[in-house]
């Protein structure tokens, strides 16, 4: 019995379905705009997370670089909104979790990750490994 609560314990941590496999889409949180702003905020004050600007977007990355929240410009159409990427180890293997939280329709939540996965990524700052664990 222990075990398949553990187990479950798990799954839920994680988060990954089998709908996270077949949608090309994250999961998206609908939100209110002031929560966003609220949290931009509460991330500027924070001191193990540095903030940038690229291409219009707002980037905020923690320090040890397992968790970015990438803000879309004010003049993107599902504004206010955000994509949280979190990296974690499970099973030896660098997962990477992607999550939006949006209050626009759908159709506007959806054009933000295609906006998003279009950006340019930055090669030398992706961890390996051993950065997640330590």
């Amino acid at each position: 019995m222990f075990i398949l609560v553990l187990l479950g314990a798990i799954f839920a941590y994680t988060g990954i379905t089998s709908e996270d496999v077949v949608d090309p889409f994250p999961k998206t949180t609908k939100t209110k705009p002031y929560v966003i702003k609220g949290l931009v905020e509460r991330l500027s004050l924070d001191a193990t997370v540095s903030m940038s600007k690229k291409q219009g977007w707002l980037v905020a990355r923690s320090n040890d670089e397992k968790t970015t929240w990438s803000f879309a410009p004010e003049n993107h159409i599902a504004y206010p909104a955000y994509i949280k990427t979190d990296k974690r180890v499970i099973n030896d293997v660098i997962e990477t979790r992607i999550t939006t939280t949006c209050g626009a329709k759908r159709q506007a939540c959806e054009q933000l990750v295609i906006d998003y996965k279009a950006l340019p990524k930055e090669q030398p700052s992706r961890p390996t490994l051993s950065d997640i664990i330590n």
